[in-house]
């Protein structure tokens, strides 16, 4: 699992996630269980605060038949998280995750959401292709991490397809 405030890089094989801090952990029955549950699990591990702060939650794929080419799979759904699961195992995937923080809009943490909103929803980063890279991710602020062992090495976060293994 990958985390922290860091920009998405990316390199000849596509997403880089060497600037980011990691942990390991497992996911009891993977395939079992629900987003939602997968999510509040990770809430928890990271501290994050539902009421000040949003998590988004992606996963590196390689949708390429021939050669690696990885990009960042948003995972906002149980549909999402089966559907990466499935290929992950199938195609032999690292099991990863990237958790990345940010807070709340200021006028979402004083007035509350829109209760119209089903608590299922949330709300994502989106990028646009013509984006500048500076402004990928940003103001995205990790909460503490008391609950997970972290860890940080620069051989053991290397470019996805190039060596990267399972975090």
């Amino acid at each position: 699992m990958f985390f922290g405030d860091y920009n998405v890089l990316y390199g000849r094989n596509g997403v880089d996630l060497s600037a980011f801090k990691s942990t390991s952990s497992g996911i009891d029955k993977p395939l079992e269980r629900s987003f939602g549950s997968i999510y509040k699990w990770l809430q928890c591990g990271f501290h994050v605060d539902p009421e000040s702060h949003v998590m988004t939650v992606q996963a590196p794929v390689n949708w390429e038949v021939k050669g690696e080419l990885w990009e960042l799979m948003m995972i906002n759904s149980t549909h999402d998280w089966r559907k990466y699961m499935e290929a992950a195992l199938e195609r032999g995937w690292p099991l990863t995750l990237l958790v990345q923080t940010r807070e709340k809009a200021q006028h979402q943490t004083q007035h509350g959401e829109d209760e119209a909103t089903p608590s299922t929803q949330r709300e994502a980063v989106y990028v646009d292709e013509h984006t500048s890279e500076d402004l990928v991710n940003h103001n995205i602020r990790p909460q503490g991490l008391g609950g997970m062992k972290s860890s940080r090495s620069s051989s053991q976060l290397t470019e996805l397809g190039a060596g990267g293994g399972a975090e």
